[in-house]
C-alpha cells in the first residue's frame, strides 16, 4: 500500500481499478527515472529485477530516523538535498559523524557535508532512464562536464576501487546497461525507445508496497519558478528565467 494513502482510499482504488479494464495508471513522481531507479532495485526490499531481498535494507525514512537513535552514523547521499526540502533534517543530518553529498550544485545538505563530490548535470552526460511508461530513452551529452565534476557512475567507481573493491571496471553507459539486460531479465531484448511489457514484470498483480516513504521529509514542497511541484529546486533555483516567477511557498 502506497505510504501517502490510508487504508479506506487505497481499498477505494482497488475496488476503482478492478471496475476499469485495459487502462494503465501512472504515479506522479518527482523525478524523471523514478521508474527506472525501481526496476534497479532502489527501493528497500527489492534488488534489480523486484527480486525480493531476504535481508532488505533501510527506506529514507528509517535512514534518518537511524541518525536520530544513533545506528547510523554515517550518510552518502546522491543528487537530492534533503535539508533544501526540508530545514528541520539539518539538526538531525548535523548529528552524523561523516557525511558525503554528491550532487551537482553545492545544496543546504552539501554544506553540511564532510566531503562534497561534484557531479555532471543531464547536459552533460550519456546514458539511459525509463520513464513512467516503462520506455527506455537515450540521454545524450549535450556539452562537456564543468571543472572537476564527472558523471555519477564514474564517481562511484573511483570511490569504489579507493575503497579496495576492483569488481566495477565500466567504461561507458554502454557497458552499464550491457550489465542491466544480463541482470534484468525484462531488459535483456528491450531495445531504445520500446516499452518493457508490465506483465514482464515479477510484482505485476501482487500487492506490495513499491513507495518510497517520506512522512519525516519533503515537509516543505514549493510550487515555484525556484522550485517546480515537488522538488527540492536543486537545479531550477539555479535558473534565472525560473527565477523571476513569484515563489509560493505551501506548508504541508
Amino acid at each position: 500500500m502506497p505510504a501517502t494513502l490510508s487504508e479506506a482510499a487505497y481499498q477505494q482504488l482497488k475496488d476503482i481499478s478492478s471496475r476499469l479494464k485495459n487502462v494503465t495508471f501512472y504515479p506522479l513522481v518527482r523525478r524523471s527515472n523514478f521508474q527506472g531507479a525501481l526496476d534497479m532495485g532502489v527501493v528497500a526490499g527489492y534488488g534489480p529485477g523486484y527480486r525480493k531481498e531476504e535481508k532488505p535494507g533501510m527506506n529514507a525514512v528509517e535512514m534518518i530516523n537511524g541518525i536520530g537513535s544513533g545506528k547510523i552514523a554515517a550518510l552518502y547521499i546522491m543528487g537530492d538535498d534533503p535539508v533544501g526540502s526540508d530545514p528541520k533534517l539539518k539538526e538531525t543530518l548535523g548529528k552524523l559523524e561523516f557525511l558525503v553529498v554528491q550532487d551537482v550544485f553545492m545544496s543546504e545538505t552539501a554544506k553540511l557535508a564532510n566531503v562534497v563530490l561534484p557531479a555532471s548535470s543531464s547536459a552533460e552526460k550519456s546514458g539511459t532512464f525509463t520513464n513512467l511508461e516503462r520506455r527506455l530513452q537515450q540521454l545524450n551529452k549535450a556539452e562537456e562536464p564543468v571543472g572537476e565534476s564527472r558523471p555519477d557512475w564514474e564517481i562511484l567507481q573511483a570511490v569504489a576501487k579507493k575503497m579496495g573493491d576492483q569488481s566495477l571496471q565500466y567504461g561507458s553507459p554502454r557497458d552499464i546497461l550491457k550489465e542491466i539486460r544480463s541482470v534484468v531479465p525484462f531488459y535483456a531484448d528491450l531495445a531504445i525507445g520500446a516499452c518493457w511489457p508490465a506483465d514482464k514484470s515479477p510484482v505485476a498483480g501482487k500487492d506490495i508496497d513499491l513507495s518510497l516513504s517520506s512522512d519525516t521529509i519533503m515537509k516543505q514542497d514549493v510550487i515555484t519558478a525556484e522550485r517546480l511541484l515537488f522538488s527540492s529546486g536543486v537545479t531550477t533555483t539555479r535558473s534565472k528565467e525560473l527565477g523571476t516567477i513569484r515563489h509560493i511557498k505551501i506548508e504541508v
